[in-house]
């Protein structure tokens, strides 16, 4: 199954979809899973938001969608632990394994290469607050052009009388 392309690399020959186990055929469904509860649907929902943000389903590799259903797993797991600590108290949940879980997911998404764009058209808070600083600048330098010439205009010529 292993062909050699050149002398340092191996690349793995794409095996047949009838001798590929079931769950390489389709991620989506898993034995013992049921996409119908709560945390099955998220997983569902995290696989198809993953999967859409590197490209889609057929510009991934295996291993790249094997990664994707494992991160999902791990942050829907996660996220079922962080409601359960929150809805029945900090006592119900292990909250050492809730950070560590965590912590697992979150490499996991990472080690995905997501890249996450910052929203257009916003500017930053300390970009708007220069423009306004600015802006006051320009204010203050008008009003004081503004009174430097009208207190020379109001002023009455001087008298030769002394």
């Amino acid at each position: 199954m292993l062909e050699s392309a050149q002398p340092n690399t191996v690349t793995v020959a794409a095996r047949p979809r009838q001798l590929r186990a079931a769950i390489t055929n389709s991620p989506l469904k898993r034995r013992g899973l049921d996409s119908r509860s709560r945390t099955g649907r998220r997983r569902v929902d995290l696989i198809a938001l993953y999967t859409a943000a590197l490209g889609g389903r057929d510009r991934i590799t295996e291993s790249q969608l094997a990664d994707i259903v494992r991160a999902a797993e791990l942050v829907a797991v996660a996220e079922e632990a962080r409601f359960t600590a929150l809805t029945k108290g900090g006592g119900a949940v292990d909250l050492a394994a809730l950070v560590k879980i965590e912590g697992v997911a979150d490499r996991a998404v990472r080690r995905l290469g997501i890249k996450v764009e910052k929203p257009r058209g916003g500017a930053g808070g300390l970009t708007i607050a220069r423009a306004r600083w600015e802006e006051q600048r320009a204010q203050e330098k008008a009003k004081k052009a503004r009174e430097a010439a009208t207190s020379k205009s109001t002023e009455l010529p001087p008298d030769d009388r002394a």
